[in-house]
């Protein structure tokens, strides 16, 4: 019994030791990443104005009616509307900083062709295998063998032809000679063959016709046997949404589209933070970056 219960307190030892723990000099270094700080804060753009702040008297004053009330606690190194960070870091419990931010140069207009062509006969798949996640997003839990429908993408139906852990098959019920209206088009397309699990589509536009694209308002200018070529036509100072991100427009010529990366008003702007930190709570572990 004698060895059992040394044996007890040896093994509660070894757990304990395996905890990390904070140390002093950990505490001295101030916050870093993966610390929860708790801060007050007050920004003022450069003639001033109060922009954000903590303070509830200082918020009625400047006529800020959504605020963050007398603190604000968030994790050192996690995305935030305001660029704490910076300030933060290296900041000790009851310490108080104020830190001044020049916006950076504007990025250069990027030039996008005004006018785009697009082939006017396109193929489809017949027979696609879609993963499974994304046939249950498109037509639903539809039992094997069914029929299924979704408006929305296909202007045909479906039927599903065969199930798998790797995915869904599917045949399109669409046949050669017959027209459909393609979902987000403004006009018809012409089903003209179906060969080697291709079916192949004319679209038959017209000049004058609009439809919407991430450039805003596109009119089809012209359409040849093999082409059809549009215009876009964004409002200047719009922002538009690209698989690269948000932009702005900055210009349109005749030719020519002139787009730049958007930024936030505050990336365009000079202000300054005065940040106090309120409490500090260490990480005793590591933080994934993001």
């Amino acid at each position: 019994m004698k060895n059992l219960h040394q044996w007890s307190i040896l093994a509660g030892i070894i757990i304990a030791l395996a905890v990390p723990l904070i140390t002093t000099s950990q505490l001295n270094m101030g916050a870093t990443q993966g610390d929860l700080a708790e801060v007050e804060y007050t920004i003022r753009l450069s003639d001033g104005v109060v922009y954000a702040t903590t303070n509830a008297e200082l918020a009625a004053q400047s006529n800020i009616s959504v605020f963050v009330h007398d603190s604000f606690k968030y994790l050192v190194g996690d995305n935030n509307e305001y660029p704490l960070d910076a300030v933060v870091l290296g900041m000790k419990k009851g310490q108080k900083k104020t830190k001044s931010y020049i916006p950076l140069p504007l990025a250069p207009t990027q030039a996008v062709p005004r006018t785009k062509s697009i082939d006017r006969i396109m193929s489809i798949p017949q027979k696609p295998v879609l993963p499974i996640a994304l046939f249950t997003e498109l037509f639903g839990s539809a039992a094997v063998n069914d029929e299924v429908q979704n408006p929305d993408y296909f202007p045909w139906p479906y039927k599903l032809i065969n199930a798998t852990e790797k995915g869904m098959k599917i045949e399109a019920l669409a046949f050669a000679g017959q027209t459909y209206q393609l979902p987000g088009l403004p006009w018809n397309a012409y089903l003209t063959d179906i060969t080697a699990g291709k079916m192949y589509l004319r679209q038959d536009a017209q000049p004058g016709q609009h439809l919407n694209t991430y450039l805003g308002d596109t009119e089809v200018i012209n359409v040849s046997e093999k082409h059809i070529i549009v215009q876009r036509n964004p409002v200047v100072d719009s922002l538009i949404e690209t698989a690269q991100g948000t932009y702005y427009v900055v210009n349109v010529t005749a030719q020519d589209i002139y787009i730049r990366p958007a930024r936030t008003f505050l990336e365009e702007t000079n202000f300054t933070i005065d940040l106090e930190l309120i409490d500090l709570q260490k990480s005793v572990g590591k933080v994934k970056k993001r």
